[in-house]
């Protein structure tokens, strides 16, 4: 017994089995005598092939904290009893697995008892909404990215690349890595890719988050990286040149990964990388030019079991997208129209140590680099260009759209004022915009946790993050004079939290609260026009205070239910407090928007009530109702100044959020499982976007008139009144057949489905047909619903020590025409005027000295544009803007894959 007792111990203070926090779980129970039911005081619990371990208290009970998500051999040891080892025990991160042991009365020298874990179908510890993908899923699912799978979680709306959770717009949701964000400060998205091979466990928050999760008020996307501990390497690719160009689209994906140990297990390392290429990255129906795509990422890490109890992990990893996007206003030039390129570097060292059984910290300190281009891109670069190598963008002095004149950049590109092309196709120059933008963070994270006793585990936090941003941005006025908004800032954020996790039988209640500072470091002297305000605004760094509690009650052993509250913030987009901010020249500024240090950052109050009930030994059936009132979000604020009025980035807009979720889950079989889920939201409010009230009142109003539009609750851009998932997996294990072949044929086949449907969105392209608007008629109308059905088959094959899989994806296998609520058309700074410039109705024949004249349409080539030719060409005009290619969405796509391990 004093010799467990001094193992124990030991263990506790060379721990060094554990990972970043928010990315642990932990393992918790009562060991007690299997005959008697007595606790037992003294037994000594540990990992198997782990450093962690720990000894019961007089009550019997125990817990394993600090643990890496994954599956664990558990084995408790005491002398008199033989010991009990329960293997494919599951430790999920933030959750406490419970796993109560009995041990039998046996001789010293007996052996010991193996079992395998039971596994509960629900974790009845959750205090809110988590989604957690299975990294199976990833593999086995027609899901090509990580982001395809949270896109088809209920209450997730995809426009483009941007989510919109519960209601929420797009620069809500925190994206982190390793419990480290990568969410770009600047304009609010994902700054790094990873691949599906590179993950151990994704989830995705969608209700009531806990006190570490900061900067977050709609949903967190937490992806977990493998550590190499599994020492495998693995191939994937994935393919549609095999198909057609209809078919295929040039969709070619490669990744691998691989691991291993190093010095008797102290060293771990891990890499992965992935290569996606295509000649069509939003597919429609029909092929449409300027939409290829290439990104890579790669990463690797390494993880180090110093003394002490010391655990060192390094994290490098980098990646890069670079597309190009089809405007129908270009069909002439679709080379001349917009492009994008992103890349981004990350760096960390995390420092984890064990002071006791009961507590441990993290510091984690690093540098997270990403850069924006958007632009027209040099063609002339892409001749001989490889994958590997960055696209390039023609600057102001190269791109054809702007001329010099005495030294001073001019906007040349615009609409044909006079041919019947009715303004609706640009006719010469290229995309009026250019920006080139970097940001550098280097951030340190400190957080300690102890589990005070068996009821009481409290971690206290800190987050420091320091920028430096570099920004040139030019936007051409619809004066035609182009404005160049370059700046470099250095804001900081600091955070602090406190959370405790308080644990009773059948009840887990969650306390927080997070303290967040916002320095955008604007001084007076660094304002231009704006500073004529300055007496009626507060240029100080801005403060909030963010409460938050979940509770968990077992009702029976069946059903559980969960109550959450929570009051949210999130860290305005930086570009808004720094856009045009020195600007001196009103007339440059009139039309444009005025950035604003004095932002308050935009809250969110949350309610969610949720149950959860086992239905037999293989079902799950849960509910979720939720409501979140939004307040004080970023919009755009006409502001009759003098000498010039101007609009500027405001905290005028609101908005309300409310829904349900319900899902039905089949767990386990041998043959197939599945789930069904179905969604019911309500997403109303005054602005889907800070712009979005700005550029509606650009779509009433012709001239040079500046205004803006009253403030009234419209249904949001991403308001999405149903939605319906359903996934199912039908697999055949290993057959005993008459013969190989028939062994080969039946055995080790799955095939997975996937059934998305979705209701219209309202509709927001904006018009382009040269005559004002009423602003009621731009959110009346819906689009059409949608529904896709996907799937997967695979088959496996193994030869020796290499294992892998054949696959063939078909994408909306029965070709179901779409709406693509996806595309965004861009409103041009002379549109305001085009609407005075409408050609007239035909009325007389023109000569080919008439700037009237349109060669293409003198048919009879007689030298006049007769009154018969101008309403052909009018009608022509008309009907190939109406068929915009882009408003279709994806046709069906096939590709073939295979995956090997070994």
């Amino acid at each position: 017994m004093r010799y467990l007792r001094l193992l124990a111990g030991l263990m506790a203070i060379i721990s060094a089995d554990v990972v970043l926090a928010g990315n642990t779980g932990k393992i918790a129970g009562q060991v007690t005598d299997a005959g008697t039911g007595l606790s037992l005081y003294g037994a000594v619990v540990s990992l198997v092939g782990t450093n962690i371990g720990t000894f019961t208290d007089d009550g019997g009970n125990y817990y394993l904290i600090n643990i890496p998500p994954g599956s664990y051999s558990v084995r408790v040891q005491m002398t008199g009893y033989a010991s009990l080892t329960v293997i494919d025990v599951k430790c999920t991160q933030d959750i406490t697995s419970k796993l109560n042991l009995k041990l039998k009365v046996a001789p010293i020298k007996a052996e010991g008892i193996v079992v395998t874990a039971e596994r509960p179908i629900v974790d009845k510890e959750l205090t809110a909404t988590r989604r957690t993908i299975k990294i199976e899923d990833l593999v086995m699912m027609p899901w090509d990215t990580p982001e395809k799978a949270v896109a088809s979680q209920p209450g997730v709306v995809v426009r483009s690349q941007e989510f919109y959770i519960r209601g929420g717009r797009s620069d809500e949701v925190s994206y982190l890595l390793d419990g480290i964000s990568v969410r770009d400060a600047v304009e609010g998205y994902s700054g790094l890719l990873v691949n599906s091979n590179a993950l151990s466990d994704l989830s995705l928050l969608t209700g009531i988050f806990d006190a570490q999760y900061g900067e977050v008020m709609s949903g967190v996307i937490n992806a977990s990286i493998k550590d190499g501990g599994n020492p495998k390497f693995n191939f994937y690719a994935n393919s549609g040149d095999l198909f057609s160009q209809q078919w295929g689209r040039g969709y070619q994906n490669y990744q691998m990964d691989y691991g291993r140990t190093l010095y008797d297990g102290k060293v771990k390392v891990f890499g992965a990388a992935d290569l996606a290429l295509t000649d069509d990255w939003q597919p429609h129906r029909e092929l449409v030019p300027n939409q290829g795509r290439q990104d890579y990422s790669g990463l690797i890490k390494a993880i180090y079991a110093a003394p002490l109890g010391i655990r060192l992990t390094a994290l490098g990893a980098q990646s890069r997208s670079q597309y190009g996007y089809y405007g129908h206003d270009w069909y002439f030039f679709p080379g001349s129209y917009r492009s994008d390129f992103r890349k981004g570097r990350l760096g960390s060292l995390n420092i984890n140590q064990s002071l006791s059984n009961s507590t441990f910290y993290n510091l984690n300190l690093g540098w997270f680099w990403n850069t924006g281009k958007f632009g027209v891109r040099d063609t002339f670069w892409d001749i001989g260009r490889h994958w590997w190598e960055d696209i390039r963008f023609f600057d102001y002095q190269d791109n054809q759209i702007y001329y010099d004149e005495n030294g001073v950049a001019h906007f040349t590109a615009g609409y044909n004022p006079y041919g019947y092309d009715r303004m609706l196709f640009y006719r010469y120059g290229s995309y009026w915009k250019f920006r080139d933008r970097a940001t550098d963070q280097r951030f340190a994270k400190f957080d300690i946790t102890s589990q005070v006793n068996n009821i009481h585990q409290l971690k206290l936090g800190a987050d420091l993050k320091f920028y430096r941003i570099n920004n040139f941005y030019l936007y051409p006025t619809a004066n035609g004079v182009p404005i160049f908004d370059a700046y470099e800032k250095k804001p900081s954020t600091q955070a602090v939290y406190l959370q405790d996790k308080i644990e009773y039988q059948g009840l887990v209640v969650n306390l927080g609260l997070r303290y967040e500072r916002i320095d955008p470091q604007v001084s007076a002297t660094a304002l231009g026009l704006w500073a004529q305000d300055l007496d009626n605004i507060d240029l100080s760094s801005k403060s909030i205070y963010s409460p938050r509690i979940g509770l968990s009650y077992i009702i029976s052993p069946v059903t559980t239910f969960h109550l959450g509250y929570g009051k949210y913030f999130q860290q305005p987009q930086f570009q808004h407090f720094y856009q045009y901010l020195g600007a001196y020249n009103a007339i440059e500024l009139k039309g444009n928007i005025l950035g604003n240090p004095a932002l308050r950052p935009p809250t969110t109050t949350s309610l969610e009530f949720g149950t959860v009930t086992e239905v037999g030994k293989e079902w799950s059936f849960d509910f979720t109702i939720y409501s979140k009132d939004i307040r004080h979000l970023i919009g755009v604020e006409y502001v009759p100044s003098i000498p010039e009025a101007y609009y500027q980035y405001r905290n005028i807009d609101n908005a309300t959020s409310k829904g349900f979720e319900v899902t039905l889950k089949k767990h386990l079989g041998q043959h197939f499982t599945g789930l069904v889920q179905y969604s019911y939201a309500k997403a109303e409010g005054s602005g889907s976007s800070p712009q979005a009230v700005w550029e509606k009142y650009l779509s009433t109003v012709k001239g040079e008139s500046l205004g803006t539009l009253p403030q009234e609750s419209i249904p949001l851009d991403f308001d999405q009144r149903n939605k319906v998932s359903l996934e199912a997996s039908i697999f055949s294990k290993e057959a005993q057949g008459a013969g190989f072949l028939d062994n080969w044929v039946k055995s080790e086949n799955t095939l997975n489905l996937i059934f998305q449907y979705g209701s219209g969105l309202p509709s927001t392209i904006a018009p382009v047909d040269t005559v004002a608007r009423d602003a009621e008629s731009l959110s009346d109308d819906r689009s059409s619903a949608t529904k896709q059905l996907d799937l997967k088959f695979s088959k496996k094959i193994k030869l020796g020590r290499l294992a892998g899989y054949l696959s063939l994806e078909i994408l909306n296998l029965f070709n179901w025409e779409n709406f693509n609520y996806s595309y965004q058309r861009e409103i041009g700074p002379y549109e305001i005027y085009t609407r005075d410039w409408q050609p007239r109705s035909p009325t007389s024949d023109y000569s080919s000295a008439s700037p009237y004249y349109d060669q293409d349409g003198d048919l009879n080539h007689n030298g006049v544009f007769e009154v018969s030719e101008q309403w052909d060409r009018w009608d022509y005009f008309n009907n190939l803007y109406n068929s915009n290619p882009a408003l279709s969405s994806m046709p069906r796509l096939m590709r073939l894959g295979f995956r090997v391990s070994f």
